[in-house]
């Protein structure tokens, strides 16, 4: 999901990157590079990138940490939360399935009105999406993904 939101949103921030990584010493290793020097790292590429992958996962959930639930969110979810039984759900999961339903909550609040309308959304509203969302996270072989 980062990943594509930073090749959507992101692309200039992305260049720069990879421009300060040229400019900062990435031209110079490769061009000291010997042809058995890329085969090797041909070779560890899968490891490098699910490497890379996991620090930004974790990255992702550091920063998600930082992010307030509102109190609104908190209510509504609570009792769902309360029921889930903590053995069969990992902590990343819950916590991006409550910034997706915040998220969505937040979406149906500015498609109304009246900003009294955003109370409206029932327990049972909030409590299905949340399901929604730790369920499209489930894989049955193997828990949750």
């Amino acid at each position: 999901m980062l990943m594509g939101w930073l090749l959507k949103n992101e692309k200039k921030q992305l260049g720069k990157l990879i421009k300060n990584a040229i400019n900062h010493g990435l031209a110079e290793e490769i061009e000291q590079l010997s042809d058995h020097d890329y085969n090797t790292m041909s070779d560890q590429l899968h490891a490098t990138l699910l490497d890379f992958l996991l620090h930004i996962e974790q990255l992702l959930l550091d920063q998600l940490e930082e992010v307030p639930v509102d109190d609104q969110t908190k209510a509504n979810l609570t009792p769902t939360l309360e029921r889930i039984d903590p053995c069969s759900i990992d902590v990343k999961t819950l916590w991006i399935s409550l910034h997706k339903v915040k998220a969505e909550l937040a979406e149906k609040a500015k498609s109304q009105d009246e900003v009294e309308k955003v109370n409206t959304v029932t327990d049972a509203a909030a409590r299905r999406l949340l399901y929604k969302h730790i369920l499209e996270s489930w894989n049955p072989e193997g828990g949750l993904n």
